[in-house]
C-alpha cells in the first residue's frame, strides 16, 4: 500500500507572511509506521506561534510533487493566549501558550490514533529564545520536540519534548514519585537524571489509552519543578484533546 511522507516548513515575519508554506510530498512504500517530520519556529520577540522554515526545504527547485499554500500563519501574543479552562492559577514562573502549537496540531492529528494532549502553558525560561517545533508521529506515536535549532533535535539542542505512546506504560525505575494531577489521574513525576547525560525531569501520566510523557529543562529547585511540570501537565489535561 503506498502512502505519502511530507516534510513540511512555514516562515512568517512579524505581521506578514514572509514566504510561502512549502510541501514536498515523496511517494514511498510504508506502513503504520510511516512517520512525519516538520519543523515550525517560534520566536517570542514577534509571535507565541510564528512558524519558520526547515533546512530540508528547497522550494526554489521545479518539481511536480511541488506544492504551494499561501494562507497566512501568523500569530499575534494577546490575551487570547490567557486560559480560562484551568481551574488552578498558574505558578508565576509559567506563561500560558494557548495557541503556540497551533501550527503543527493538523499534522500530528491527522497522522496518529493517539489523543492529541499538549500544554496550554510554559516555563518563562523555555519561551526566552525563539523555539523550532520538530514533531514526528506515526499511529501509535506522538512527538513534538522543543528546539533551539532548525536542524537539531538532540537533548543538547533542545529544551525538552511532548510524546505519548498508544497503550505506553512508564519504564522500569523511571520515576520516583507518585503525584496528583488534574481530573483526579495518577502521575507520576522524575528530577533531572544525569549519567553520561542529564535527562530533563518529565511528568508522566496515563490518559485514553495511551501514556504521556513532558520533558521540560526549567531552572530552580526539585520543588520548584516539581510545581511548574505538574501544572504544565494539568494545563495539557484540563484543555484536552486538540
Amino acid at each position: 500500500m503506498t502512502m505519502k511522507a511530507a516534510t513540511i516548513a512555514l516562515l512568517v515575519t512579524g505581521s506578514v507572511t514572509a514566504a510561502a508554506t512549502g510541501v514536498v510530498i515523496a511517494t514511498h512504500q510504508a506502513t503504520e509506521q510511516d512517520a512525519v517530520n516538520a519543523t515550525v519556529e517560534i520566536n517570542p520577540a514577534q509571535s507565541s506561534s510564528a512558524p519558520a522554515p526547515d533546512q530540508d526545504l528547497n522550494p526554489t527547485v521545479p518539481s511536480q510533487d511541488l506544492v504551494s499554500d499561501d494562507s497566512d500563519h501568523v500569530h499575534h501574543a494577546s490575551t487570547e493566549d490567557s486560559n480560562p479552562m484551568l481551574s488552578t492559577p498558574l505558578p508565576p514562573t509559567l506563561t500560558p501558550v494557548r495557541t503556540l502549537f497551533d501550527a503543527v496540531i493538523p499534522e500530528v492529528r491527522s497522522r496518529t490514533q493517539v489523543v492529541l494532549l499538549l500544554p496550554d502553558a510554559l516555563s518563562d525560561a523555555v519561551l526566552d529564545e525563539p523555539i523550532y517545533l520538530h514533531h514526528t508521529e506515526d499511529t501509535r506515536h506522538y512527538s513534538i520536540i522543543l528546539g533551539l535549532t532548525p536542524d537539531c533535535t538532540a537533548n543538547v539542542c533542545s529544551v525538552g519534548s511532548i510524546e505519548a505512546e498508544l497503550d505506553g506504560t512508564p519504564y522500569p525505575e523511571e520515576f520516583s514519585e507518585r503525584v496528583n494531577l488534574a481530573q483526579n489521574i495518577q502521575g507520576h513525576f522524575q528530577p533531572m537524571i544525569c549519567g553520561a547525560s542529564c535527562l530533563p525531569p518529565v511528568v508522566g501520566w496515563s490518559y485514553a489509552g495511551a501514556f504521556y510523557r513532558i520533558y521540560l529543562k526549567v531552572p530552580g529547585s526539585d520543588a520548584e519543578i516539581r510545581e511548574d511540570l505538574i501544572a504544565i501537565a494539568n494545563s495539557a489535561i484540563e484543555r484536552g484533546p486538540r
